[in-house]
């Protein structure tokens, strides 16, 4: 168990080095890859038993919803 958490760790510090990255740098990152980390972050979380996951559903609804809404405002402009 101690290599799970330990593996688990590593993955999401990985996925969070890569947000801060992007936002530190400006740089626009593709809507997949920032859903590829956001669900693998959700699913370490879930794994390692932090996040419940029912929580984690209604979280990736909840940042779909805002993702979506977001990208039909900025085409509007």
């Amino acid at each position: 168990m101690k290599i799970n958490i330990t593996l688990g760790l590593i993955i999401i510090f990985f996925a969070f080095s890569l947000f801060y990255t992007a936002i530190n740098t400006r740089k626009k990152i593709p809507y997949a890859v920032n859903a590829f980390l956001f669900i693998l972050i959700l699913g370490i979380c879930i794994w390692l038993h932090i996040l419940n996951i029912w929580i984690a559903i209604g979280a990736l609804i909840t940042v779909t919803i805002i993702a979506l809404t977001y990208k039909k405002s900025t085409k509007k402009q």
